[in-house]
Protein backbone atom coordinates (compact mmCIF):
# COMPACT_ATOMS: atom_id res chain seq x y z
CA UNK A 1 0.00 0.00 0.00
CA UNK A 2 1.33 3.07 -1.31
CA UNK A 3 -1.06 5.62 0.15
CA UNK A 4 -0.83 7.18 3.67
CA UNK A 5 -0.73 5.46 6.78
CA UNK A 6 -0.82 5.97 10.57
CA UNK A 7 -0.34 4.20 13.74
CA UNK A 8 -0.31 4.82 17.27
CA UNK A 9 0.57 3.44 20.78
CA UNK A 10 1.72 4.20 24.21
CA UNK A 11 5.44 3.65 25.21
CA UNK A 12 5.27 2.62 29.15
CA UNK A 13 8.26 2.79 31.67
CA UNK A 14 10.36 5.28 29.43
CA UNK A 15 13.05 5.95 32.03
CA UNK A 16 14.20 9.86 32.36
CA UNK A 17 17.96 10.76 33.30
CA UNK A 18 17.00 11.00 37.05
CA UNK A 19 15.47 7.31 36.88
CA UNK A 20 11.65 7.87 37.10
CA UNK A 21 9.90 5.89 34.38
CA UNK A 22 6.85 7.85 32.78
CA UNK A 23 4.38 7.21 29.69
CA UNK A 24 4.05 8.81 26.85
CA UNK A 25 1.17 8.53 23.99
CA UNK A 26 2.68 8.68 20.72
CA UNK A 27 0.96 8.64 17.00
CA UNK A 28 3.53 8.96 13.56
CA UNK A 29 1.82 9.01 9.70
CA UNK A 30 3.85 8.13 7.17
CA UNK A 31 4.17 6.54 3.35
CA UNK A 32 5.90 3.65 2.03
CA UNK A 33 8.24 4.12 -0.84
CA UNK A 34 9.74 0.75 -2.23
CA UNK A 35 12.01 2.29 -3.78
CA UNK A 36 14.04 3.94 -0.69
CA UNK A 37 14.55 0.22 0.31
CA UNK A 38 18.05 -0.63 0.64
CA UNK A 39 19.01 -3.52 -1.97
CA UNK A 40 20.04 -5.76 0.86
CA UNK A 41 16.70 -5.40 2.44
CA UNK A 42 14.33 -5.24 -0.52
CA UNK A 43 13.64 -9.25 -0.64
CA UNK A 44 12.76 -9.45 2.77
CA UNK A 45 10.92 -6.01 3.30
CA UNK A 46 8.79 -6.95 0.22
CA UNK A 47 7.06 -9.90 1.82
CA UNK A 48 6.62 -8.39 5.59
CA UNK A 49 5.87 -4.48 4.67
CA UNK A 50 2.32 -5.36 3.57
CA UNK A 51 1.89 -6.99 6.89
CA UNK A 52 4.27 -5.60 9.63
CA UNK A 53 4.64 -1.97 8.62
CA UNK A 54 2.89 -0.49 11.70
CA UNK A 55 4.80 -2.91 14.52
CA UNK A 56 7.94 -2.44 12.80
CA UNK A 57 7.42 1.84 13.13
CA UNK A 58 5.87 0.66 16.90
CA UNK A 59 9.06 -0.82 17.63
CA UNK A 60 11.62 1.82 16.16
CA UNK A 61 9.39 4.65 17.79
CA UNK A 62 9.56 3.10 21.18
CA UNK A 63 13.26 2.79 21.03
CA UNK A 64 14.34 6.27 19.99
CA UNK A 65 11.53 7.11 23.08
CA UNK A 66 13.73 5.94 24.92
CA UNK A 67 17.24 7.32 23.79
CA UNK A 68 15.68 10.46 23.40
CA UNK A 69 13.68 10.71 26.86
CA UNK A 70 16.97 9.45 28.79
CA UNK A 71 18.60 12.51 28.34
CA UNK A 72 16.26 14.75 29.75
CA UNK A 73 15.15 15.23 33.57
CA UNK A 74 11.49 15.25 34.57
CA UNK A 75 11.72 18.88 35.53
CA UNK A 76 13.32 19.76 32.17
CA UNK A 77 10.41 17.58 30.33
CA UNK A 78 7.36 19.84 32.34
CA UNK A 79 8.80 22.66 30.41
CA UNK A 80 6.76 24.62 28.56
CA UNK A 81 7.25 23.92 24.97
CA UNK A 82 9.35 20.75 25.64
CA UNK A 83 6.80 18.63 23.92
CA UNK A 84 6.91 20.07 20.39
CA UNK A 85 11.34 19.83 20.64
CA UNK A 86 10.87 16.36 21.58
CA UNK A 87 8.58 15.70 18.36
CA UNK A 88 11.37 17.31 15.97
CA UNK A 89 14.15 15.48 17.88
CA UNK A 90 12.20 12.27 17.53
CA UNK A 91 11.25 13.04 14.21
CA UNK A 92 14.66 13.15 12.84
CA UNK A 93 15.94 10.01 14.61
CA UNK A 94 12.98 8.04 13.72
CA UNK A 95 13.25 9.06 10.22
CA UNK A 96 16.95 8.30 9.94
CA UNK A 97 16.38 4.59 11.41
CA UNK A 98 13.50 3.98 8.65
CA UNK A 99 14.55 5.32 5.83
CA UNK A 100 16.14 2.14 4.49
CA UNK A 101 13.05 0.07 5.13
CA UNK A 102 11.04 2.21 2.90
CA UNK A 103 8.93 4.94 5.26
CA UNK A 104 8.78 8.14 4.53
CA UNK A 105 7.67 10.09 7.71
CA UNK A 106 5.08 12.75 7.65
CA UNK A 107 4.12 13.65 11.45
CA UNK A 108 5.37 12.63 14.46
CA UNK A 109 3.28 13.40 17.75
CA UNK A 110 3.56 13.02 21.36
CA UNK A 111 1.27 13.19 24.08
CA UNK A 112 1.37 14.43 27.66
CA UNK A 113 3.90 13.17 29.83
CA UNK A 114 2.00 10.87 32.61
CA UNK A 115 4.03 10.68 35.58
CA UNK A 116 2.77 7.47 37.70
CA UNK A 117 0.81 8.99 40.69
CA UNK A 118 3.48 8.37 43.26
CA UNK A 119 5.67 10.78 41.03
CA UNK A 120 3.89 13.09 40.99
CA UNK A 121 2.40 13.03 44.51
CA UNK A 122 6.08 13.39 45.04
CA UNK A 123 6.73 16.58 42.63
CA UNK A 124 4.23 18.19 44.38
CA UNK A 125 5.11 18.09 47.91
CA UNK A 126 8.77 18.99 47.10
CA UNK A 127 7.48 22.23 44.99
CA UNK A 128 5.27 22.95 47.95
CA UNK A 129 8.29 22.35 49.79
CA UNK A 130 10.10 24.79 47.67
CA UNK A 131 7.13 27.80 48.38
CA UNK A 132 7.38 27.65 51.53
CA UNK A 133 11.79 28.33 51.63
CA UNK A 134 11.30 30.44 49.49
CA UNK A 135 8.90 32.64 52.08
CA UNK A 136 10.55 32.03 55.27
CA UNK A 137 13.20 33.39 52.99
CA UNK A 138 11.52 36.48 52.41
CA UNK A 139 10.37 36.62 55.83
CA UNK A 140 13.69 36.54 57.62
CA UNK A 141 15.66 38.98 55.17
CA UNK A 142 12.76 41.72 56.18
CA UNK A 143 13.21 40.47 60.30
CA UNK A 144 16.95 41.48 59.22
CA UNK A 145 16.21 44.64 57.48
CA UNK A 146 13.94 45.65 60.44
CA UNK A 147 16.30 44.69 63.08
CA UNK A 148 19.11 46.30 61.26
CA UNK A 149 17.49 49.37 62.15
CA UNK A 150 17.31 49.39 65.67
CA UNK A 151 19.80 50.79 68.00
CA UNK A 152 21.45 49.54 70.68
CA UNK A 153 19.54 50.11 73.62
CA UNK A 154 16.73 48.92 71.63
CA UNK A 155 18.33 45.62 70.80
CA UNK A 156 18.90 45.37 74.80
CA UNK A 157 15.04 46.16 75.62
CA UNK A 158 14.03 43.11 73.31
CA UNK A 159 16.40 40.68 74.92
CA UNK A 160 15.17 41.51 78.37
CA UNK A 161 11.69 41.39 77.61
CA UNK A 162 12.72 38.10 75.71
CA UNK A 163 14.21 36.98 79.05
CA UNK A 164 11.12 37.98 80.62
CA UNK A 165 9.19 35.75 78.37
CA UNK A 166 11.04 32.44 78.54
CA UNK A 167 11.25 32.48 82.03
CA UNK A 168 6.91 32.90 82.13
CA UNK A 169 6.80 29.72 80.20
CA UNK A 170 9.01 27.60 82.27
CA UNK A 171 6.27 28.88 85.20
CA UNK A 172 8.95 31.46 87.10
CA UNK A 173 6.43 34.74 88.72
CA UNK A 174 8.68 37.83 88.23
CA UNK A 175 8.09 41.53 90.07
CA UNK A 176 9.39 43.89 87.48
CA UNK A 177 9.46 47.89 88.53
CA UNK A 178 7.35 49.55 86.10
CA UNK A 179 7.66 53.30 85.44
CA UNK A 180 4.99 55.68 87.27
CA UNK A 181 2.51 56.94 85.03
CA UNK A 182 0.18 57.82 88.39
CA UNK A 183 0.21 58.53 91.53
CA UNK A 184 0.35 55.65 94.16
CA UNK A 185 -2.91 54.45 95.77
CA UNK A 186 -3.46 56.29 98.75
CA UNK A 187 -3.57 54.02 101.80
CA UNK A 188 -6.68 54.17 103.03
CA UNK A 189 -8.31 52.86 99.69
CA UNK A 190 -5.56 49.51 100.17
CA UNK A 191 -6.63 46.95 102.60
CA UNK A 192 -2.65 46.60 104.46
CA UNK A 193 -3.12 50.75 104.29
CA UNK A 194 -0.05 50.67 102.74
CA UNK A 195 1.15 52.70 99.15
CA UNK A 196 0.84 50.06 96.03
CA UNK A 197 3.03 51.00 92.81
CA UNK A 198 2.98 49.45 89.57
CA UNK A 199 4.92 46.04 89.02
CA UNK A 200 5.06 43.99 86.22
CA UNK A 201 5.02 39.97 86.32
CA UNK A 202 5.52 37.30 83.93
CA UNK A 203 3.40 34.62 83.20
CA UNK A 204 3.55 31.43 80.74
CA UNK A 205 0.76 33.42 78.45
CA UNK A 206 2.30 36.85 77.92
CA UNK A 207 6.07 38.18 78.60
CA UNK A 208 4.42 41.20 82.07
CA UNK A 209 1.01 42.24 83.01
CA UNK A 210 0.44 45.31 85.12
CA UNK A 211 -0.89 44.37 88.42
Amino acid sequence: PLESQSTRGTAVNILTNGGLSLDIDWQISYTLNPQRISETKRAKLSRSLPRKAPTMAQKHMENVLRHVIGDYSVAQLCEAGQIKKLERQVRQLLAERLASSGFELSRVMLGAVELPLAVQASLAQAHEKHLQTEYEARSLARLHEVVSQFSESDMQRLLELERIYKLGQNGATLVYPMAQSAPPTPPSQQPNGRYRYGTAVATPHAPFVNS
